[in-house]
């Protein structure tokens, strides 16, 4: 939640600031969230296949796509196209931030068990 409150905080002096700022908070966690799991569990191949790393690029197509769906609430809302354009492209930013940190906790939790092996031996 807090990288979305830094990522957002442009849109909270915007001149729709309320509308702006609830599509941006909204559009960034939601993709946040998921792509912050993506990065971390990779992604889950059909049955009996090993999870697979997951690229940045497959994580913004991956996770764009539900764009649409995650931002529709904002669809209607005055002023047209701008609020739901805004929740979209904040998404997009949440994608990049989310997947980055989920990759980053993968990578420490890996070094971390690396390097309890190493002092082990």
């Amino acid at each position: 939640r807090q990288e979305c409150t830094s990522i957002c905080q442009p849109e909270r002096n915007s001149i729709q600031r309320k509308t702006m700022h609830q599509a941006c908070l909204h559009g960034c966690q939601m993709a946040h969230v998921a792509s912050t799991a993506l990065g971390c569990r990779g992604k889950e191949e059909p049955k009996k296949s090993p999870r697979t790393e997951v690229s940045e690029e497959d994580a913004m197509q991956e996770i764009g796509v539900m764009a649409f769906d995650h931002c529709s609430k904002f669809q209607g809302v005055e002023p047209k196209p701008d609020v739901f354009a805004t929740c979209r492209k904040y998404h997009r930013a949440g994608t990049k931030q989310g997947f980055r940190m989920g990759t980053d906790a993968m990578k420490n939790v890996l070094d971390e068990e690396w390097a309890g092996i190493k002092v082990e031996q």
